[in-house]
């Protein structure tokens, strides 16, 4: 949930440099999950 507390407060100075890792982390999951997605259904559409 830390990844809350960084978009809610982004100027709060007082954010943990881990809290800021996970939230990269997070992200970059959330992307290569998204990215995925679309190139399973862009292979599907091809196949079709």
């Amino acid at each position: 949930m830390e990844y809350l507390i960084f978009t809610v407060r982004p100027l709060d100075l007082d954010i943990e440099p881990i809290e800021l890792g996970q939230f990269t982390i997070i992200a970059g999951v959330v992307y290569w999950v998204v990215r995925n997605i679309k190139n399973e259904k862009a292979r599907e559409e091809k196949q079709n």
